[in-house]
């Protein structure tokens, strides 16, 4: 008897361990995926705010490319991040605010207009 219940206590221990160890590496999975994405998000705006719009990098395509990356991964990257991606936003030149305003998802559809980045 009590080595049938070492032997369930063991095994509780061990599908813990197995559970808790799958968990840590798709968290580690989740952090490599927003550093990669982050290292995209900066790059990209700095090689699109040095350049002008029509300039050689964007006529080959490359720059749309890393555009379309970013933005079929922001509703991603916006969940990981969770509440740290949500802000108040209100409206310029508008009397209501916007509660838990998706700050990443809706910068990203804009950084084609670098002038609305900018003030």
């Amino acid at each position: 008897m009590i080595l049938k219940m070492v032997l369930i206590v063991l095994s509780l221990i061990i599908i813990g361990f197995i559970k808790q160890y799958r968990s840590l590496k798709r968290i580690i999975k989740d952090i490599d995926f927003l550093a990669d994405y982050n290292k995209s998000y900066v790059t990209y705006l700095n090689k699109h705010l040095k350049f002008d719009y029509y300039s050689r990098e964007e006529k080959t395509g490359k720059a749309e490319k890393e555009h379309i990356k970013l933005i079929s991964q922001a509703p991603k990257a916006q969940r990981l991040s969770m509440g740290a991606g949500l802000v108040d936003y209100q409206p310029t030149f508008s009397g209501y605010m916007v509660k838990n305003y998706p700050i990443l998802v809706n910068t990203v559809q804009s950084l084609r207009n670098p002038g609305g980045l900018t003030e």
